[in-house]
């Protein structure tokens, strides 16, 4: 009995870490793009953290405006994935909580790049995943900094 129990813990310990591994944005062929949010470049944890609502407003004291892929964006998975390391369902869910509590405004939700490169470019204080095949104002990149 004792052996079994040692057996798990240890193949659990081996696994875990795994497991827990945080995606790393700047791994794949996504781009961040603004628009007038007060930084150039930002650390992978300040963009995630954005992204999980922890900002309401830019250094520039502009709003902080998410933008989100919806359910029809063809890369809502991997958007919600790199982001929150979590479904896309998870991230619904996570953003109904926040909005309902009042905690935070709803992010915006969008089905292609195209559009959320156009709610961007209009909309101060928006910020945004895109593929990096999109075309896109090089003034709204974000540059990933460890």
């Amino acid at each position: 009995m004792g052996f079994k129990v040692i057996s798990f813990l240890v193949l659990f310990l081996i696994v875990s870490p795994i497991s827990n591994s945080q995606t790393a944005i700047i791994d794949f062929p996504v781009t961040i793009i603004g628009n007038d949010v007060g930084a150039r470049s930002m650390t992978q944890r300040k963009v995630k953290d954005c992204f999980k609502g922890k900002y309401i407003k830019w250094p520039n004291k502009n709003a902080v405006l998410l933008v989100l892929p919806s359910s029809k964006h063809p890369k809502a998975e991997l958007y919600s994935e790199l982001l929150y390391n979590k479904s896309y369902y998870f991230v619904k869910k996570y953003w109904y909580a926040l909005v309902f509590q009042g905690r935070y405004s709803a992010p915006f939700f969008f089905d292609s790049d195209a559009e959320i490169i156009e709610f961007i470019s209009k909309n101060k204080g928006a910020i945004g995943m895109i593929s990096n095949d999109k075309d896109f104002s090089i003034e709204q990149k974000i540059m990933i900094v460890k």
